[in-house]
């Protein structure tokens, strides 16, 4: 189901693609979801000078974007990467991944770091470390939609 779920995502154009991610994650906000609670606890420890009032807005707008990164990784992952990279409108310091020594990148989990490594995987080979899932499925459906190209996903696991 989630696959079928995603892959209706992948053809939908960027702006509607977004409209129904907002609207998963008005469901994750309303709904009493794991989500909500795993996002409510990091959101008062991270702002706890915040009123209750605005820790709730950052909760509901924090899975409102969560819904749209859903939605938009199935698109993402659907295109090519030159396809991507059209998403992409500044880039700095990419001179420094044009050395002969390997780079190190650090880029957040969530949305950034799908459309990040395939642009860059679009002219240069780049390997990604990711911690495998628990549900087996669920990895080899984001294994295969990950690791293309010149696009290398290596498990940092302790196996």
């Amino acid at each position: 189901m989630t696959g079928f779920f995603l892959s209706f995502c992948s053809h939908l154009p960027l702006k509607l693609n977004h409209y129904l991610g907002a609207f998963i994650g008005q469901l994750l906000y309303l709904l009493n979801t794991d989500a909500k609670k795993v996002t409510m606890q990091n959101i008062a420890i991270c702002f706890s000078e915040l009123s209750k009032n605005e820790q709730r807005s950052l909760v509901k707008k924090s899975l409102i974007e969560t819904g749209k990164n859903l939605t938009e990784s199935s698109l993402i992952w659907s295109q090519s990467f030159s396809e991507n990279a059209k998403y992409i409108r500044n880039i700095h310091g990419e001179n420094y991944l044009d050395t002969v020594e390997s780079t190190i990148l650090l880029v957040p989990h969530l949305g950034c770091w799908e459309i990040t490594g395939r642009v860059i995987a679009n002219n240069r080979a780049i390997t990604f470390l990711f911690k495998p899932l628990k549900k087996q499925q669920q990895n080899q459906y984001l294994f295969e939609r990950r690791n293309q190209g010149n696009l290398t996903m290596a498990s940092a696991d302790q196996s």
